[in-house]
């Protein structure tokens, strides 16, 4: 549940904000935009790797004793809720930076 945790906080701490200053224009100056995209690349690779940890990381979670499953049932709500914005974000990188659609999880 922390790396989770880390991951959404990653999220809504580092590449929420970045999208939302490119996508309103919000004091960034025209010039500043080049600069701002390929920030936003490089902390959403940081992101990508990030979803990689949590994903392997709830494999192993998966893999642990039955015995514990209310802790495993509130670990699997909280990741499906991390995988929701995860996705959620990466449908506005990939419009921003014009690919198809960016890599989630590997």
């Amino acid at each position: 549940m922390l790396r989770a945790h880390a991951e959404r906080r990653w999220l809504s701490r580092e590449v929420i904000p970045v999208l939302r200053q490119i996508e309103t224009s919000e004091d960034l100056p025209d010039d500043q935009l080049p600069a701002a995209m390929a920030y936003l690349e490089v902390i959403w690779a940081e992101a990508l790797g990030r979803a990689r940890e949590t994903d392997a990381e709830r494999r192993r979670l998966d893999a642990r004793d039955l015995s514990e499953q209310p802790l495993l049932a509130r670990a699997h709500r909280y990741h499906r809720a991390v995988e929701n914005l995860r996705q959620a974000v990466a449908r506005r990188v990939a419009q921003l930076l014009g690919a198809s659609q960016p890599r989630t999880a590997v």
